[in-house]
């Protein structure tokens, strides 16, 4: 079992591990006292411990762990809905129809 350590911005150690759950798949988590943060879950059909081991090695080396400056690290981006699910604006049916030709200079015939 794979095990990393580093600290964070408040000096807390954190350990990175690999493990394989009870129905086969791979997880690289981020433990600290008594949080537990997965890292990643790997299908366990299609990928193996190297893998995790190696999703655990990029995560510490990388500095993944470490929030992006100006932003509330973590952020996840959802995956049903697309990429505008969470917008403001108005979907095209609620939108006025185009006013076709009304920018455009008319060519006498």
């Amino acid at each position: 079992m794979t095990r990393l350590t580093y600290r964070d911005a408040a000096g807390a150690v954190h350990e990175v591990v690999v493990r394989q759950t009870s129905t086969g798949d791979w997880e690289a988590l981020d433990t600290c006292a008594d949080e537990e943060l997965v890292i990643e879950c790997l299908d366990g059909r299609v990928d193996g411990e190297p893998q995790a081991e190696a999703v655990a090695g990029d995560y510490v080396t990388s500095g993944r762990f470490m929030p992006l400056a100006g932003r509330n690290g973590g952020y996840v981006i959802p995956e049903q809905g697309g990429a505008d699910a969470h917008s403001d604006r108005s979907s095209s049916a609620e939108r006025s129809p185009h006013a076709r030709g009304t920018a455009l200079s008319r060519q006498a015939g």
